[in-house]
């Protein structure tokens, strides 16, 4: 079973959806829906008429009579200046992390007003323009071969200096953008294009034109 099976079983067995659905219009992107996913993370949008500065704590609770929490985390950014700037102003961010069959997943979560733009559909959109089944294989291999990487980061609040880490981002624009193929390649443009450098990885020079802003 792939990754993307098990989420789909953990997701029909845990009632996530159903309780998402309690609190706003959700959506799942991310790698789920570009079929890119590499470890237990899932992006969700929800899109909610009545966004208050409780809400993504009721959320969180709702979630915890479904699950075993084992980590949560919530940023309230309606009506302040963001921590984590987004697209959208007025959010709340969460990150809720639960044990499923001795797995732990990740639900990375943003809670947004109703009346605005869907940016996660729009950015996956944006990406998949450039996924040829080759691009498809290249950027998944590059995330299988450095997901444990401890500069890949698999949270907001893990790191806040972005010359600290990497992301997904960043292998779609060295693959759509650099023409990188290999991930001794995309070490080479962390090093040359983010300044970071993964001890122990040979230096690879990288070319072309960044795309995928």
């Amino acid at each position: 079973m792939t990754i993307k099976e098990q989420a789909n079983a953990m997701l029909s067995e845990c009632g996530i959806l159903e309780v998402l659905k309690q609190f706003g219009e959700a959506h799942l992107h991310g790698s789920h829906d570009l079929d890119l996913m590499v470890w237990p993370e899932l992006d969700f949008g929800i899109l909610m008429k009545d966004l208050s500065f409780s809400s993504p704590f009721e959320l969180v609770a709702a979630l915890s009579k479904k699950v075993y929490p084992t980590t949560s985390m919530v940023i309230n950014q309606i009506d302040r200046k963001p921590i984590f700037p987004m697209k959208v102003e007025n959010n709340a961010l969460i990150d809720f992390r639960f044990l499923h069959q001795n797995v732990e997943w990740k639900l990375d979560m943003v809670l947004v007003s109703k009346d605005v733009e869907r940016t996660g559909p729009l950015y996956n959109q944006d990406v998949r323009r450039y996924l040829t089944p080759d691009n498809h294989r290249i950027v998944k291999t590059i995330k299988e071969q450095l997901i444990h990487s401890p500069y890949y980061r698999k949270s907001r609040w893990e790191f806040t200096d972005r010359s600290q880490y990497f992301g997904a981002n960043d292998v779609y624009k060295a693959v759509f953008g650099q023409g990188v193929t290999n991930v001794d390649q995309f070490v080479g443009y962390l090093k040359h294009v983010r300044g970071i450098d993964i001890p122990g990885e040979p230096e690879v020079s990288v070319g072309g034109n960044q795309a995928c802003e």
